[in-house]
């Protein structure tokens, strides 16, 4: 889900403020400009390089983009303050929490947030690990005996890293 996490609750992205508009709702697929923004958006955060063969198929509450085996859906809820966001390429499917804002009840902008949570745990996790390995191993290291078979272990497997 992506959202913003503060003080270990998470906020869905309506309540942040820190969200980008993805496309208007009314005007994909009809708007050339509004499809290009929605495609330059899956294109730069996911990385999916098939879109420009896609198809887009939409009703009142979804859309559809498609291309062979991989997809994309978007769906609203009913009460059209949030949406589900579907991608399926090859294997792997994910699906992801989007807000949306109705600036008229007909124009509704979908929006994403800047970073996604699981990108900015996953970041935050791996920074604060790897400020712990380096005091880790000296621990580890300083445990340990010359001339003891703990040491002459960790000799012989740092010999072995050596072809």
């Amino acid at each position: 889900m992506w959202g913003r996490q503060c003080s270990s609750i998470l906020l869905s992205p309506a309540d942040s403020p820190r969200t980008q508009e993805i496309f208007i709702w009314k005007d994909v697929p009809a708007s050339e400009i509004e499809t290009r923004r929605l495609y330059n958006f899956l294109e730069q955060r996911f990385n999916l390089t098939w879109l420009e063969h896609a198809s887009i198929i939409k009703s009142d509450h979804s859309l559809w983009i498609r291309y062979r085996a991989n997809f994309i859906s978007i769906e609203l809820d009913l009460d059209k303050e949030a949406a589900t966001m579907k991608i399926k390429e090859q294997r792997k499917q994910s699906e992801y929490q989007l807000a949306v804002r109705a600036i008229s009840p007909d124009f509704l902008s979908v929006r994403a947030p800047i970073m996604p949570i699981k990108a900015n745990a996953a970041h935050y996790l791996l920074l604060s690990t790897q400020q712990h390995i380096p005091s880790f191993l000296f621990g580890l290291a300083s445990k340990v005996l010359p001339g003891s078979s703990e040491f002459e272990i960790l000799s012989r497997v740092r010999s072995s890293d050596n072809y």
